[in-house]
């Protein structure tokens, strides 16, 4: 059985809070939310207050979005047209990519330390994520995060606990502070983000 959402589990926080920077970054009218998560979709909606309209997959969410947040949002359609499309921990549901402009994607990524705590229940990886993505838009931006130095740092950080005062508010603080990985590193975090564009060809011949 798959653990619940936990938004404020660091991962979860950070990553949300990333992809809807981005989202920010592009102004779009309008945002598909593609989870059939209530939970996940009642967090990415606080931080999309700002969009004109949000739309998203099942009548459960509809009303789930009303009765906690008293946010009207809207149903979506077969070939309902939206400028940008958020898929959060929910790439496996799309084996053709949703249509958009803009594409944000959050996912797991089994080359990572997660793999080795938990073998067997990381379900998706930076490479077929990646793949799926490309097939059509064109990445513009990609983070991922928790990569091992920064593991590495939480774990001295615990480690250092209550005995050792200033190194474990030194090492978790090196860990927030390097928590998004853009380097050559990328690949190895455990939640893997990416914005991209729509190919031009593939849009013209939508």
């Amino acid at each position: 059985m798959k653990t619940p959402f936990d938004p404020y589990a660091i991962y979860n926080h950070y990553s949300l809070e990333i992809a809807c920077y981005w989202l920010h970054q592009k102004q779009p009218q309008s945002i598909r939310l593609c989870t059939d998560n209530a939970d996940i979709v009642i967090a990415i909606a606080r931080r999309l207050m700002w969009t004109k309209q949000l739309i998203v997959e099942t009548e459960n969410i509809v009303t789930a979005l009303q009765n906690h947040l008293n946010l009207k949002t809207t149903l979506y359609q077969p070939n309902m047209v939206v400028e940008a499309a958020f898929v959060p921990f929910s790439r496996q549901m799309y084996p053709i990519q949703p249509i958009a402009q803009w594409l944000v994607v959050v996912g797991e990524n089994s080359f990572s330390y997660k793999s080795l705590l938990y073998p067997g229940q990381v379900g998706d990886n930076v490479f077929a994520l990646k793949s799926w993505f490309e097939k059509r838009y064109r990445i513009t931006d990609k983070v991922s995060l928790l990569e091992p130095y920064s593991m590495l740092r939480w774990s001295i950080a615990s480690l250092a606990g209550s005995r050792f005062p200033s190194i474990h508010f030194q090492m978790g603080q090196r860990a927030l502070d390097n928590i998004y990985v853009r380097n050559y590193l990328w690949w190895s975090g455990y939640i893997i983000v990416m914005i991209g564009e729509q190919i031009y060809e593939q849009a013209k011949n939508r």
